[in-house]
């Protein structure tokens, strides 16, 4: 019996530690399929931010924005309002993650994140389909910094998790075999504190009454 236990918990842990070497192989490959297309894309946000407002960009000033770098991308998954609705203590909250190829690179000036750039991949392969959100661009940085500090793993192992229905953001990464999430923000109407990593579990079943109650009106 002690034997079973001990491969049982054994497995487990392997379980865990595949499940976070496929997140990281995952990064490494989007990564790869899209640092050219975030190049080409950044050329683009350039140009673009000398035709308008460098500011409403992030920026400070167009020189600085000639000067910006793409920092460490991360993928993004989302969790279907349906889905959530239907979650039950007990279940898998893995299975509540749905990839939709969408990756947001940071921009940043001296290490300074200072907007983003948004690819998603269409028929046609990898597309900017979004420049710009400052402010999201420096919490979800600067809660990864953060949690990579507090916790050792390495920034590949981090990713975005959305529940648009709730305008809910997470970050989120997986640590011994618990899928973790982080709120972006404050947000009492749904009891999210910003920076608290909860297990998903725990945070699904929360908001799961308020995705029941959700009247398609925007939150």
């Amino acid at each position: 019996m002690k034997l079973f236990l001990s491969a049982f918990v054994s497995l487990i842990a392997v379980e865990g530690t595949l499940a976070q070497d496929n997140i990281q192989a995952d990064a490494q490959r989007k990564e790869s399929e899209t640092r050219d297309v975030a190049a080409q894309a950044l050329v683009t946000f350039q140009k673009i931010g000398k035709q308008t407002n460098v500011k409403a960009m992030g920026f400070e000033s167009a020189d600085e924005m000639t000067n910006a770098a793409l920092g460490q991308p991360l993928s993004v998954f989302m969790v279907e309002l349906g889905d959530l609705r239907a979650y039950q203590a007990g279940s898998d909250p893995n299975k509540l993650l749905k990839p939709i190829d969408k990756v947001i690179y940071p921009v940043s000036v001296k290490d300074e994140v200072r907007s983003s750039i948004v690819l998603q991949k269409g028929k046609e392969g990898w597309k900017a389909s979004d420049f710009g959100g400052a402010n999201f661009a420096r919490l979800v940085t600067r809660a990864r910094d953060e949690s990579t500090k507090a916790t050792g793993l390495p920034a590949t192992a981090y990713f975005v998790v959305q529940v648009p229905a709730l305008n809910a953001y997470f970050l989120s990464y997986r640590q011994n075999d618990k899928l973790m999430l982080a709120s972006l923000a404050d947000d009492s109407a749904l009891n999210l504190r910003a920076g608290a990593a909860l297990p998903s579990e725990q945070v699904f079943g929360e908001l799961v009454p308020f995705a029941q109650k959700y009247n398609g009106l925007p939150q």
